[in-house]
């Protein structure tokens, strides 16, 4: 049947295995039965069926009765299954929060591999998937220089802001150098307070058409819509230099 198929998937998504789940629906169109029945009716030796339907019982969905002499197996009513979810799903949602509010020391305990890498991404959506991936680093803090006018056009304005309520979310904060002249004006954009950012700005002769975002132990590099890649190295080492290369820069900007 193919309610009992769609109910089996179920059952096996909860733990219980395929012998289990036909001994199960053996229990339940025959009511309350001896062993002998249950296992003609699985095709299965009785030394199987009374395991499983030992299983059943701790999983709480059969009760084994003794009467007189003989042990019978009484299917509970199929509702069980449903108390079964709640049960599972209201302990998951509590394994959750408790693995939420311990995120940041997991983070902190994060490994952050020591050899050098390097990856690329390429068009829109990879790209959105390179900051998404800043959002994933166990950080408190993102340096950046760049034309901002820039970053909302690769990413997306809509998209960007997103991303910010979500870093904002996550109590990153940013420290950043812009190019006045490229400058995006909006709640979200500014606010440092607000927005958990710094903002200083560049030099009137300082360029940057891409941008640059140091976090932890690794540097995006990012072009404009018009080449449209960027870079993300790992390396403790080029990450200390670049951040140094920023602090120099945060110096001579103005606020």
């Amino acid at each position: 049947m193919e309610s009992n198929f769609k109910i089996g998937l179920v059952l096996e998504n909860y733990g219980l295995d395929p012998k289990e789940i036909e001994v199960y629906f053996a229990s339940l169109s025959l009511g309350e039965s001896n062993i002998v029945p249950i296992a003609k009716k699985v095709g299965i030796p009785r030394n199987t069926a009374v395991y499983s339907l030992e299983k059943l019982q701790q999983k709480g969905l059969v009760d084994i009765l003794l009467r007189g002499s003989r042990h019978v197996y009484a299917p509970k009513s199929p509702k069980a299954i449903a108390e079964i979810i709640k049960k599972q799903k209201s302990q998951a949602e509590k394994d959750l929060a408790t693995v939420e509010e311990q995120m940041p020391a997991l983070n902190k305990m994060f490994a952050v591999p020591h050899q050098p890498q390097v990856r690329f991404y390429r068009g829109q959506a990879e790209l959105r998937q390179s900051y998404d991936h800043i959002l994933e680093q166990p950080i408190d803090d993102i340096y950046y220089v760049g034309e901002y006018d820039s970053i909302i056009e690769v990413l997306g304005a809509h998209w960007a802001k997103d991303w910010i309520q979500r870093r904002i979310a996550k109590n990153i904060r940013t420290t950043s150098v812009r190019v006045r002249s490229k400058e995006v004006y909006g709640p979200l954009y500014q606010s440092p307070d607000a927005t958990k950012r710094r903002i200083r700005y560049a030099p009137e002769d300082f360029k940057s058409p891409g941008h640059i975002q140091i976090y932890g132990d690794e540097v995006l590099i990012m072009t404009t819509a018009k080449e449209n890649f960027c870079t993300v190295i790992t390396s403790r080492e080029y990450a200390t230099m670049m951040l140094n290369w920023f602090k120099q820069l945060w110096k001579v900007s103005g606020e």
